[in-house]
C-alpha cells in the first residue's frame, strides 16, 4: 500500500465497502442514498482509505460536506496534497 493517489483505486475501495454496490460508481454517486452507507460502514471506509493511501485519521461521519464518492476522493486528494500521507 502506498500513498500514490489513483482515482480508480479510490472508487474501487468505495464500491467494495458499499452495502449496496452499483455496477458503476462515479463522482456524483451518493454515499448514503445510492450506496446505503451508514455510520459504521463510513468508519470502515475511512479505515480502508487510510490504509490504502497512508493517510491520517479521516472522519467521514462528521463532515456534512461529504455526501458523494467524489467528495470522499477530493478529501483524500487534499490530505495527500497537504502532506497527510506518509
Amino acid at each position: 500500500m502506498d500513498n500514490a493517489f489513483d482515482e480508480s483505486t479510490g472508487y474501487a475501495i468505495i464500491a467494495a465497502m458499499a452495502p449496496h454496490p452499483l455496477p458503476r460508481i462515479g463522482a456524483e454517486t451518493h454515499l448514503r442514498d445510492d450506496l446505503m452507507f451508514d455510520s459504521i460502514r463510513l468508519i470502515e471506509l475511512a479505515i480502508a482509505l487510510e490504509r490504502q493511501f497512508l493517510l491520517p485519521s479521516l472522519d467521514l461521519n462528521e463532515s456534512t460536506d461529504l455526501t458523494t464518492a467524489g467528495d470522499v476522493l477530493n478529501l483524500v486528494r487534499q490530505q495527500l496534497k497537504t502532506g497527510g500521507g506518509a
